[in-house]
């Protein structure tokens, strides 16, 4: 017998999360790319103590935003593939049904 529930999934708001979570990843790198631009310029002629702690804070942030993103583009790409899974899994299941009802069609 198949399993005749549909998979519980939603792929249309899954791609949507996935793309959403990509698209705050990279406009959280434009965002960091264009603070260091900002930051050389500020820092080429800067000397002293706040500067020693403008960097620290500085690099903190970078390295900081840099994780996000990563972890943003590898929680996108788990929701790929869980949609991919989920999109295989009811193909299947509908392939289950048509080869049981072939299968009953004369009962």
């Amino acid at each position: 017998m198949p399993n005749w529930n549909d998979v519980r999934w939603n792929s249309g708001v899954a791609r949507q999360a996935e793309w959403s979570l990509r698209d705050r990843a990279r406009l959280l790198d434009e965002t960091i790319d264009l603070r260091m631009q900002l930051a050389d310029r500020a820092r080429r002629e800067w000397r002293g103590p706040y500067r020693d702690e403008f960097d620290r804070k500085l690099n903190h942030m970078v390295s900081r935003g840099r994780q996000l993103a990563q972890e943003m583009r590898a929680k996108a790409d788990e929701i790929r593939r869980a949609t991919a899974r989920a999109e295989a899994e009811q193909r299947r299941r509908e392939e289950e049904r048509r080869r049981w009802e072939r299968e009953h069609e004369d009962d």
